[in-house]
This record gives structure tokens, C-alpha cells and sequence, in this order.
């Protein structure tokens, strides 16, 4: 992806914002913003041990989930979320439910009721290129991105990108 300048927080919609900022669940917040039902929709999913980022944490070869997924309402995408999670640091009911479920992450935590702290370390404005198909825009559409680690017991679990065009979430 070709990085570009981030745009000026004024230029962004009160809602972009919310999004690149907040520490809650992102799949309730668009649900809100929606009105519609929030799926994950896969794109890829597996058990890496090599390329594993480097905030994680952990020594080489141990196995972490890789996920790629859509937010998907029921005609359009809405967000496109790249993530990272050291298999070994998750409860085993939560470890079933990210291979064998399409529940988003957010929702997860929330029903097995588990204590977080997210920190983002990253926002970001590029050409969303690769993954404009996802979203029925053309290459040259901006992205805006934000990433983030999760915490849990004072061990970093996962690592999680989550983008949207500029396009989206411009306020009603």
C-alpha cells in the first residue's frame, strides 16, 4: 500500500474519528451507525510461524492465528481487519471460537467476559490498492487505518489493523 500524509482530524467525519479512536467494539459501533446486522465475513484464516510481528511479543516459531476479515452488513462491507493472536495466550473457548466460529473478535471477548486494554499504536491514511475490490472502490481511494494491541494479564494476546475507506462513515 502506498502511505499518504493523514488527514487533518477537521476534515474527518465525527464518526471516522470515533472509529480511529475508540477502545470499545467496533462491530457494535457500526451496528449503531448502520442500522444493520454485523457478520464477519473470512477472507483468510490460519495458524502461522513464521512473519509474526514483532510487537507480539513472543519467541520464533510460536503458533499465532492470523485472520483476515470483512465487517459485512447486507449489501456492503464495512471494514477490513488484518489480525494477529498468540494461540498459546487465549482461553481455550476463545481459541474453539475464532477457528471454528464467524463471530467477530469483539463479541467474543465480550460474551466470555474477558478483561482487555487496547492500546492503538498506529493510525494511518494510504491508497487502499490491494483490498479495494472488498469495498467496490477504485485503487486510488484513501484508507484510513488504525492498529492496535490487546492486552490481557499484563501479556500482549493479539495485534489487529482495521481499515475503511474515507468514503464511509462521513456523517449522516
Amino acid at each position: 500500500m502506498t502511505h499518504i500524509p493523514m488527514p487533518n482530524e477537521e476534515t474527518l467525519g465525527l464518526f471516522q474519528r470515533v472509529l480511529l479512536q475508540t477502545n470499545g467494539t467496533i462491530t457494535n459501533l457500526i451496528t449503531l451507525y448502520t442500522g444493520e446486522e454485523i457478520k464477519v465475513k473470512k477472507i483468510n484464516q490460519n495458524i502461522i510461524l513464521e512473519g509474526i510481528p514483532k510487537e507480539l511479543n513472543c519467541p520464533a516459531k510460536t503458533p499465532v492465528i492470523f485472520r483476515e476479515i470483512l465487517l459485512a452488513g447486507e449489501t456492503n462491507n464495512y471494514l477490513y481487519a488484518k489480525s494477529y493472536f498468540v494461540f498459546e495466550r487465549l482461553p481455550r473457548s476463545i481459541q474453539y471460537k475464532l477457528l471454528e466460529t464467524d463471530q467477530p473478535i469483539g463479541v467474543i471477548w465480550n460474551e466470555e467476559k474477558l478483561e482487555l486494554y487496547k492500546g492503538i499504536i498506529k493510525q494511518e491514511a494510504e491508497l487502499i490498492e490491494k483490498i479495494s475490490t472488498y469495498f467496490g472502490e477504485s485503487p486510488e481511494t484513501i484508507i484510513l487505518s488504525r492498529t492496535f494491541l490487546i492486552y490481557h494479564n499484563g501479556m500482549t494476546l493479539g495485534l489487529i489493523t482495521e481499515k475503511f475507506p474515507i468514503t464511509y462513515f462521513i456523517d449522516k
